[in-house]
């Protein structure tokens, strides 16, 4: 998929860079490669959720960075 899960050290990358990385990809896959690369990442139980995450990947990056926007608003 071309998604590094190492950093230039050595170290784990973020979660969230990396799904983001996947999120740029996800769409230049195959059902079947989704499906696999969804069973390796995220586990038989919990591979349909993050298949339903990369599918509605802009829709959720949209909803992050109006939750972002929002910070403190609610204590306003």
């Amino acid at each position: 998929m071309g998604v590094d899960i190492l950093d230039a050290s050595g170290n784990m990358r973020q979660m969230d860079e990396i799904l983001d990385d996947m999120g740029k990809n996800w769409e230049k896959l195959t059902q079947t490669q989704k499906i696999g690369v969804a069973q390796t990442v995220g586990g038989v139980r919990q591979y349909t959720n993050l298949i339903a995450l990369m599918d509605n990947w802009d829709f959720f990056k949209q909803n992050l960075e109006v939750a972002r926007g929002s910070e403190g608003t609610l204590q306003e």
